[in-house]
This record gives structure tokens, C-alpha cells and sequence, in this order.
């Protein structure tokens, strides 16, 4: 059996085009899937805490485990330790991203995430006891983790991660291509919805419903379906920006990559993100016309366009 611990929706794009729906092949998942909704699809995934178990259960014998990222979160370095060197391989998917990754100090990496941090709480204008027990197990367990290797990166998109000592010896390379599952496609307008902490997302989350109201106004021909695709590892507070439009739009499965979807017939629109859509009818950005720089949209493969813009696409295109 070959293991493939995913580490986020893009890496898990990478992995299931490699290795598909192999009978061999089990993905294992550090995010909150939906284990369901992914048996039903017909994939095999399973929670760490199950990867856990069956290592332990089967001595730590395994054909091979797959890593999809080299930015390691603490569990998968900790099988990784558990595991022979020799068994464990790194699917390469940040070459394809046009990604790289730079080491900051301690006190830089720390700075830098706590900043987004701290603008998610002036957005909800509260301190979450949850903020205060990340503050102080980064103040006392992560200088331990730096003197063993442990490192806080910036990628060139702006994104944060870390990563861990232990890497892997072998590495696979995926050439940015997706393979779609056949039971799942989408037509219509999809929105990507940012991270709360994202800079201007509440601007975005106004727009997006100001402009769900304007679709709705259009004529049958010219009206669609809109879809909102929360952002992996987001809550659903955004929803509170659609309190008066329940039943106008439908909620696309955030654990589900959006590679894996037939889109042929669907236009995306998106505030900032890395995703690498091409096989869709258009690609928008609003970036530029909230007033973001170029700095902070870094990464987007979307047209940027205006909210009037993006409107007469919908008219000329819609059928």
C-alpha cells in the first residue's frame, strides 16, 4: 500500500493526478475533510489518526508514503521519523506553483504570522482565547523547535508555512496537470472565497454579495447558478455578508480541490489565490479594483477585470 499524506487542496490536485484511484493508494489527510463526501467519489482517504493506527497496528511496514509538500507540519515529520528513510518520497508540485521558499529568523517568522493574526481579531474587533494559547505555545515550545531544524518560510506568494528537518531522499515531479473526477462538474459563476484574515476580504465578502444581487436581477436567459467555494481552512463567518440571500447560492465542498472538478462551463472569480485553473470558460480577479498591489496578488492566473466588466461578461456569455 502506498500512503500519500496530504498537506493541502493543491497538494492533494498533485497526488490523486499521480496516483489516481488506485486500489494501492491511500491518501491521508492533515486537513478536516470530508471523509464521506470523498468515499462517495470513490476516493480512499483516511485521517492521521487512522494512518496512526494502522502504522503501529502493522509494525510501520508500508510499501512506500508519499509527502505532497516539503513544507512539513509536525505530523508528518513525526511518521516520516518513525519511517526508513528509504521509503519516503516528496511530490514536487511547488516548481509547477512557480513557488519558492526563504527562511525568516525566529522573531521575523514570528512577527509575520502573528500579523495576520492580529488582523483577523481587529476585523471581529475581539482577542479568541484561541489567539492567546497560539501565543504562548509559540513563545515556549517553537525556539526549541528552531535549534532541531525547525524553520518558519515565506513563499514568494506571500503564503505562510514550515518546515522540518527530515526530508525526504526521493523526489516525483507532477507537471501541473489535473485529472477530474467524473462524477463531479460545475457550470455557472464560482466564487473563491478568501481567508477572514486575508487584506481586503470583507471588502471582497460585500462585493460578492452586492454583486449576487445584480446577477439576480438579470433576465432567465442571461441568469446563472452561483456557487461560493470557501477557502480550505476557513470557518464559515463569511456567511454572515449573505444573511439575506439564503437559497440564491449553493456552498461548494471547501475540502474538495477545485482541480478535480470538470469546469469547462464555469466562470471563477477570485480575490487572490494561487490556484491554477485553465480548463473554464474565464478566470476573473478583482484584486486591482479593491486596491490591492501587485505585491499582495501575487500568484493570481486570472484577468483582472472590475466589478461592471466582470458584469458584461456574464451578460454576453450566459446563455
Amino acid at each position: 500500500m502506498i500512503y500519500v499524506l496530504i498537506e493541502s487542496s493543491k497538494g492533494f490536485a498533485s497526488a490523486f493526478f499521480t496516483y489516481g484511484l488506485n486500489k494501492d493508494t491511500c491518501y491521508v489527510s492533515n486537513m478536516h475533510y470530508n471523509l464521506k463526501e470523498f468515499a462517495l467519489a470513490g476516493v480512499k482517504i483516511i485521517s492521521y489518526k487512522t494512518f496512526f493506527f494502522y502504522m503501529i497496528r502493522d509494525g510501520l511496514k508500508c510499501d512506500k508514503v508519499v509527502l505532497t509538500e516539503k513544507i512539513f507540519n509536525i505530523k508528518s515529520w513525526l511518521f516520516c521519523f518513525l519511517l526508513r528513510a528509504g521509503e519516503v518520497e516528496y511530490l514536487d508540485n511547488l516548481a509547477v506553483q512557480d513557488c519558492t521558499w526563504q527562511d525568516f529568523s525566529f522573531l521575523k517568522g514570528f512577527l509575520y504570522i502573528n500579523s495576520s493574526r492580529l488582523a483577523l481579531l481587529q476585523a471581529t474587533n475581539r482577542i479568541s482565547l484561541r489567539y492567546l494559547l497560539w501565543f504562548f505555545r509559540f513563545l515556549s515550545s517553537y525556539p526549541f523547535l528552531f535549534i532541531i531544524g525547525f524553520r518558519v518560510i515565506i513563499l514568494n506568494n506571500s503564503m505562510v508555512g514550515y518546515r522540518m528537518p527530515l526530508l525526504a531522499d526521493k523526489s516525483l515531479y507532477w507537471d501541473g496537470s489535473v485529472k477530474n473526477l467524473q462524477n463531479l462538474s460545475l457550470s455557472g459563476i464560482i466564487v473563491l472565497m478568501p481567508l477572514a484574515s486575508e487584506p481586503k476580504a470583507n471588502a471582497f465578502y460585500s462585493v460578492v454579495a452586492d454583486l449576487t444581487k445584480q446577477l439576480l436581477s438579470f433576465s432567465e436567459i442571461h441568469r446563472t447558478q452561483i456557487y461560493l467555494k470557501p477557502h480550505p481552512r476557513s470557518d464559515d463567518s463569511f456567511l454572515s455578508f449573505f444573511d439575506d440571500l439564503a437559497g440564491n447560492f449553493e456552498l461548494v465542498s471547501k475540502e474538495m480541490p477545485l482541480e478535480m472538478y470538470d469546469l469547462k462551463k464555469a466562470i471563477l472569480l477570485t480575490h487572490r489565490t494561487t490556484t491554477d485553473i485553465k480548463d473554464c470558460l474565464a478566470f476573473f480577479c478583482f484584486g486591482e479594483f479593491l486596491g490591492l498591489s501587485k505585491k499582495e496578488i501575487i500568484g493570481v492566473r486570472a484577468s483582472m477585470v472590475s466589478y461592471e466588466d466582470f458584469l458584461g461578461f456574464v451578460r454576453l456569455n450566459v446563455e
